[in-house]
């Protein structure tokens, strides 16, 4: 639910996104991925359910906006990775 609350304020603002569900939970993460596809291009809005190799790929990336829900040691590197792009981030 926290990923597809954030993602919905996105895509109400106008918003491309990418959202990376919990490898903690993968069939969750496939029931994401299927009715996100179901509904939106990929182009628009993707999901990148590959686990912690996935999400360095992606933090490598420059975003406008990080929003990650988590734990306090990944949060920190999520900051970390957004601060060399100057990219902004909200940490829950």
């Amino acid at each position: 639910m926290l990923a597809l609350d954030v993602l919905a304020g996105a895509v109400a603002a106008g918003n491309c996104a990418v959202i990376s569900p919990s490898e903690y939970a993968p069939v969750t993460a496939q029931l994401i991925r299927k009715i996100i596809s179901d509904v939106f291009p990929e182009n628009y809005i993707a999901v990148a359910d590959g686990g912690v190799e996935c999400n360095q790929e992606l933090l490598r990336l420059p975003f406008d906006y990080i929003f990650f829900t988590g734990g306090v040691q990944v949060g920190k590197m999520v900051m970390e990775k957004a601060a060399a792009n100057l990219t902004p981030v909200t940490l829950e």
